[in-house]
């Protein structure tokens, strides 16, 4: 089914790689016109990942997370709360501004006009916390976490 093929520990090893390739990326220094547009839909779409990794590691399906939810970083946020992740305020604020400013299209697609990008270090800081927060849940679960060096990207 699909949630056999969509672990918690799956979820959660994607957004890893995820965080960590735009780590990567960030540090190349990309000589192109607009460098931090993939490393922002990457750092989101981590985000996104964790917070599904751990709903699903309390039990919710991959059709639920994809119906209710779907790139909604406010309702996510809002129900991994109410499952018991500690969620920060700057956490809730990085959701409200990912939904409001629709970063996962403004980052893949070009488009004109003002919307505000969220700095890459509070995304990678969101994605170390989250680390943390659902590697913890899943280990409390049996799930075997790799642990390894994470890179984060630094205030510039």
């Amino acid at each position: 089914t699909e949630d056999d093929r969509s672990t918690p520990l799956g979820l959660f090893n994607f957004a890893r790689s995820y965080w960590q390739s735009a780590v990567a990326l960030h540090y190349a220094k990309a000589p192109v016109t607009h460098p931090n547009a993939p490393i922002t839909l990457l750092l989101a779409h981590a985000i996104e990942l964790y917070l599904k990794a751990f709903l699903r590691a309390e039990g919710m399906g991959i059709s639920e997370l994809k119906t209710r939810f779907g790139h909604n970083f406010r309702a996510l946020i809002e129900a991994a709360a109410a499952q018991g992740l500690t969620i920060s305020d700057e956490d809730k604020e990085v959701s409200e501004l990912l939904t409001e400013q629709e970063s996962i299209r403004h980052s893949s697609y070009l488009e004109t006009g003002y919307f505000q990008r969220l700095p890459l270090a509070v995304l990678s800081r969101m994605c170390g916390k989250l680390d943390d927060s659902v590697s913890s849940e899943l280990r409390v679960g049996g799930a075997v976490v790799c642990s390894i060096e994470l890179r984060h990207i630094d205030d510039e």
